[in-house]
């Protein structure tokens, strides 16, 4: 067992969980949430600063072995990129040119803790290709969600 964490960045909320997981025989139904909270997408500041502190204490709390983080977009998720972990350019006030990455602290606090950085369409469409048994003999996959914005990952 070991425990992650999960940020999802949306247009109106970003939510914060830390769960458990084995890695041995993972599935959807084997993910157990153990703490959840959510903040209001204010400006960057605000909200990726409470995302922070948040972390810092789950950090402190739990031994977290790693963060995944699902943002509304568009985003620069070319690991090779200068801006790779920034939302680009986004119509929402005053995130453009946001680093997502470095504004919660693994690009510097956290850098110890590996992490991974996509859309908040992409990032749940793996999840239930990968994990949901019932596609199991599936090649490929679409998922279309409809929230603050559209997306097709």
């Amino acid at each position: 067992r070991m425990f992650v964490v999960a940020l999802e960045g949306g247009g109106t909320t970003w939510v914060a969980a830390v769960c458990q997981i084995d890695f041995h025989s993972i599935t959807m139904e084997e993910i157990k949430i153990i703490d959840r909270v959510e903040f209001a997408t204010e400006n960057p500041v605000v909200t990726l600063g409470q995302v922070r502190s948040w972390l810092r204490s789950k950090i402190a709390e739990y031994k977290i072995k790693a963060v995944g983080i699902a943002s509304f977009g568009p985003i620069d998720a070319k690991q090779s990129s200068s801006t790779f972990g920034f939302i680009t350019s986004t119509p929402k006030p005053m995130w453009a040119n946001t680093d997502v990455v470095g504004m919660v602290g693994l690009r510097d606090e956290f850098r110890q803790i590996p992490y991974r950085f996509d859309t908040d369409v992409n990032a749940p469409a793996l999840a239930e290709f990968k994990l949901n048994k019932t596609y199991k003999s599936a090649t490929s996959a679409a998922y279309i969600t409809v929230g603050t914005g559209i997306g097709v990952g």
